[in-house]
């Protein structure tokens, strides 16, 4: 039984870190498209706002504040808001919800959170999308 325990954990493993890249593959995708579209003429956290509400499940709130439904939780983006910054909080904030969802303790939610958000920040390093799409302008 313990080995169909540990082959469980390690699908889920590779699921949060699948999870992970994904979300900031999508979301380097998005940025670049609004970036070409709107001609680098807005800031980046604009324009970081602009591609959340191109994800599934999300609404602006307000001037700054970005609700995603299925959760009913709500991030504020600022003027200098990196989209590095905004994508480890669409982890948080999207993963975290499929994660509860599935009834996880805490404690291993935030291992699988923490192995998404390592994943991105690794993907995010190796890319080839500029640094400069990471930072705020």
């Amino acid at each position: 039984m313990r080995v169909l325990v540990r082959l469980k954990r390690r699908n889920m493993e590779k699921a949060a870190r699948s999870w992970g890249k994904w979300c900031t593959q999508a979301m380097l995708f998005g940025f670049v498209s609004m970036e070409e579209y709107y001609k680098s003429a807005v800031p980046t956290a604009v324009l970081a706002g602009k591609t959340l509400l191109t994800r599934a499940y999300w609404s602006q709130v307000g001037e700054t504040g970005f609700c995603f439904e299925k959760s009913g939780r709500t991030i504020h983006i600022s003027h200098d808001t990196t989209l590095q910054q905004l994508i480890h909080m669409i982890i948080d904030v999207e993963y975290g919800h499929a994660l509860s969802r599935r009834g996880l303790p805490p404690e291993e939610r935030k291992d699988f959170l923490m192995l998404a958000h390592a994943e991105a920040d690794k993907f995010v390093t190796r890319s080839s999308f500029p640094q400069s799409v990471l930072a705020p302008s």
